[in-house]
């Protein structure tokens, strides 16, 4: 959330829309990865010896889907579209930090494409202008 709130403290008009709109993409994809998460309890890599079982509800185990994936897809989206002329870096931006968690063996390949398709979803939503999760409209 620091990227919005910086955008809004020392920002103009234009800044604060975007930095709105990426504090709503944050939440609703930060509480749609959580639920996700609490659901499936999937061991990460390095806690499975590269087996990707889910453990469903009530496990400890968070693998799935990649929250970071997810983030940084809500803030590309969004980002990318108040700033089109940055859109393709904000989105190889995005893409790598989904390989890093792959590479980093902290998650499988299907938990960064889930984390990114909530991620594009919740920063759609976002630019849409509709409510978060929690009813809320920024």
């Amino acid at each position: 959330m620091g990227t919005p709130l910086a955008l809004y403290a020392f920002g103009g008009a234009h800044e604060k829309r975007a930095a709105t709109k990426m504090a709503n993409a944050l939440i609703t994809s930060g509480i749609l990865t959580q639920l996700v998460k609490m659901a499936t309890g999937r061991r990460r890599p390095n806690q499975s010896n590269g087996i990707g079982h889910f453990e469903g509800p009530g496990s400890d185990f968070e693998s799935f889907p990649s929250g970071h994936t997810s983030a940084a897809f809500a803030m590309a989206t969004v980002l990318g579209s108040e700033y089109p002329r940055y859109k393709v870096p904000l989105f190889a931006l995005a893409t790598a930090v989904a390989a890093s968690r792959v590479f980093q063996n902290k998650h499988f390949p299907s938990d960064v494409v889930v984390g990114a398709g909530i991620g594009l979803l919740a920063g759609n939503q976002a630019v849409r202008g509709g409510p978060n999760l929690l009813g809320f409209r920024f």
